[in-house]
């Protein structure tokens, strides 16, 4: 589950970073915003995830941004070692998560810079997170060129439902930078460097390894940095009227890991109101420096059974649906015609044990 969660710090990042729509009107001194709601469902062979999330985020006439956000996994997965049973079975467990978040854009002599503070907690049966931390953006040059800053604290608490003796914690921290430029009327360029450091316990409270043929459990090591640079071009292309992003990404690890990570996506829109978007992203990795499939009984260092620290390649395909609804306007659902729904299903295709996996997405936004 920490995949899940370190996944969810990083799309709740994007979205800060992703300009709302929402704007205040300071002539009548009104407050304006939105509700999001959104459904998530994601499916491999032992584990099933229903995460619903909704939140609001509200605009003062001055420009102040306040977001709150509640989301709750429902997880549901199939493990002999979960919770210290005895025999295989179906286990579900539930993780809530809150978050707050302000924000405001400040207008400089030519320039305008955007601070966002976030913070979340997460609670589960058997694990507690806290994380905080704050984003910079300064639009520069008619906001045809935005630098971006985003640090990132965590501090988790781990425990385990089979072994009420085991206690341990995990701190790390996040930072990144991003460049934004706009290059033509119909091409835009995004550069970024993140590094990411953790410390503590990095392994699994159930997890068992096989040594010298007997389980034990798994002991990788307690410190982790993290390098990431990316890439973004998008580009309006007038032979098929739609939209083009080509995006990498490249990873390297202290624990001897690297991967590579391309993927292209193609935005179409049909008629006023609808938006499609397909994408394919490839994925390829080493194995960690560490991994064994069996480790001997005189192996001296760390030790991993996790599926997703050994080499392996992944396809994914996706397609999502945009709908806005201003044919609304004057109907008796006319408060939801600034609005927008959407739909997305994406197949992820693994050469690791676990398989291919299923994620679904149907959500919304209402401005008011």
């Amino acid at each position: 589950m920490q995949l899940a969660r370190r996944l969810h710090v990083a799309l709740t990042l994007l979205l800060l970073l992703t300009p709302s729509g929402v704007a205040a009107d300071e002539l009548t001194g009104t407050w304006t915003g939105q509700l999001r709601g959104n459904m998530h469902y994601f499916w491999e062979r032992s584990t099933r995830v229903v995460l619903p999330e909704g939140g609001v985020q509200l605009e003062s006439p001055d420009g102040l941004r306040l977001g709150a956000d509640l989301l709750v996994d429902v997880i549901t997965s199939a493990s002999i070692a979960f919770a210290g049973s005895s025999e295989d079975a179906l286990f579900t467990e539930f993780r809530y998560e809150p978050q707050l978040s302000i924000g405001k854009e400040f207008r400089l002599d030519r320039a305008k810079l955007d601070l966002t503070a976030l913070a979340r907690y997460s609670t589960e049966n058997d694990y507690t997170s806290y994380s905080g931390g704050g984003i910079a953006r300064l639009a520069l040059n008619q906001d045809n060129t935005v630098l971006g800053v985003t640090v990132v604290g965590i501090h988790d608490e781990i425990r385990a439902s089979n072994n009420a003796g085991f206690r341990e914690t995990l701190d790390g921290w996040t930072a990144g930078v991003t460049f934004e430029q706009v290059l033509s009327r119909t091409t835009v360029a995004v550069l970024g460097y993140q590094i990411g450091a953790l410390k503590g316990f990095l392994g699994n409270a159930y997890r068992r390894v096989l040594r010298d043929g007997a389980p034990v459990g798994e002991s990788p090591p307690r410190a982790r940095t993290r390098h990431t640079a990316y890439g973004r071009l998008m580009t309006y292309v007038p032979p098929i009227d739609g939209a083009v992003h080509l995006l990498v990404r490249a990873y390297t690890d202290t624990w001897d890991m690297l991967a590579i990570n391309p993927e292209v996506r193609f935005y179409k829109e049909f008629g006023d109101f609808v938006m499609a978007r397909l994408r394919y992203r490839y994925y390829a990795q080493n194995d960690a420096g560490f991994f064994q499939d069996v480790y001997a009984a005189d192996w001296p260092g760390a030790m991993t059974a996790d599926p997703k620290l050994r080499a392996f390649q992944a396809h994914l395909l996706g397609l999502r649906v945009d709908v806005d609804t201003p044919f609304l306007d004057g109907s008796f659902l006319d408060f939801a015609s600034d609005s927008s729904i959407y739909l997305s299903v994406d197949r992820n295709f693994t050469g690791i044990s676990y398989g291919a996996a299923l994620v679904g997405t149907a959500g919304g936004v209402l401005r008011f």
